[in-house]
């Protein structure tokens, strides 16, 4: 079927303590070669200059709309700027990244009416600035049939079991254009007050949906690679946070009946999270307790649900070979080597372990 190439884009962008990143981001949006496009900026409570740049570009752009909420998370931002967008097509973009001003020009002329999402590349920004293209060679257009997106699903609980989830990266819900009816009509919403993995759920449910799916292989989403995200700075408590969307994960692949499909995987899933507790919280060279408390922290966690499951039935078969090390370890219980790699190597970085 022909391209609608007078399709109308909404981006999504929530901004929470981004203030010195969110206008390369806004300006990158406005500054779309391709026109007929809405920005929403969610000011979710921002005790930074969030609100008043939304303002100022809203003043200045007829396209920007600005909401003000009050402090709820990034799902709350995302479902909010998902009731007030009126495009065809549903961009996310964080706050803090940005996108190639070609993005909507680019996608626009592949977009069918039988289209339910459109994939694309990205670049990943080091700190340094340096642009990378991560993934590997690919043709310029791939048709993402339901087997390849039910796979794709799949990569979703682990990057490297897919091909394509190394040319997308799939738990994250940006680098792609959503049809907002497709979305709409199959209930798609973010989980309130998760505080990680939100992405994650958002994709396995609403990939469950897609009949057809297309990847454009062209990077044109700046993937901000930032050592003080959440995935890197000491986060004491993560083994909560984690255990919480282990929860949410489990109900969600038993209300989409996929427990035998899924149940390697998410077993997967959780114990590369218990690495990421260990990096954050028990292992991390900011934790002021004493090693002997932090032991005492390693070791209950592993013990307790999900993870004691996942460490011990996880197939730790598509991941680097310092995780099946890591794994090993942790099984061990040899927290003092677990904590004296984490030291040699310094904070590895969260991507890895997702």
């Amino acid at each position: 079927m022909s391209a609608m190439a007078d399709a109308k884009i909404s981006f999504i962008v929530p901004a929470y303590n981004v203030e010195r990143h969110l206008v390369p981001c806004l300006d990158s949006l406005v500054g779309q070669t391709y026109r007929d496009i809405e920005i929403v900026v969610i000011d979710d409570g921002s005790p930074d200059g969030c609100g008043r740049i939304g303002d100022e570009y809203a003043a200045r752009d007829g396209r920007v709309r600005i909401i003000h909420q009050e402090n709820r998370g990034v799902s709350a931002a995302r479902n909010a700027g998902m009731d007030a967008a009126t495009g065809e097509w549903l961009c996310f973009v964080d706050g803090d990244d940005w996108v190639e001003t070609e993005l909507c020009e680019e996608l626009v002329g592949h977009l069918t009416p039988e289209l339910d999402v459109c994939f694309f590349s990205y670049y990943e920004v080091l700190p340094d600035k340096k642009k990378i293209v991560p993934g590997i060679s690919a043709p310029p257009l791939i048709d993402c049939d339901e087997e390849i997106i039910k796979r794709l699903q799949l990569a979703t609980l682990n990057l490297r079991s897919f091909y394509l989830g190394r040319l997308i990266d799939a738990p994250a819900v940006w680098a792609r254009l959503w049809r907002r009816r497709f979305l709409a009509e199959t209930g798609q919403r973010f989980v309130d007050g998760l505080a990680l993995g939100e992405d994650i759920l958002f994709n396995l449910s609403s990939l469950e949906h897609v009949r057809s799916g297309l990847y454009v292989n062209r990077p044109l989403y700046d993937y901000r690679v930032d050592g003080n995200s959440v995935l890197h700075r000491y986060n004491p408590g993560i083994a909560r946070v984690y255990a919480t969307f282990s929860d949410h994960a489990k109900r969600l692949v038993e209300e989409l009946e996929k427990r035998d499909a899924f149940e390697e995987m998410l077993q997967f899933k959780i114990a590369k999270d218990f690495m990421m507790c260990a990096m954050l919280d028990f292992c991390h060279p900011d934790n002021p307790k004493p090693y002997a408390e932090r032991k005492r922290d390693f070791s209950s966690w592993s013990e307790a649900e999900p993870f004691r499951t996942a460490l011990e039935r996880a197939v730790m078969r598509d991941c680097r070979f310092s995780e099946k090390v890591l794994a090993r370890l942790i099984r061990r219980k040899r927290f003092g080597v677990v904590s004296l790699l984490f030291s040699l190597r310094g904070r590895w970085r969260g991507t890895e372990w997702r």
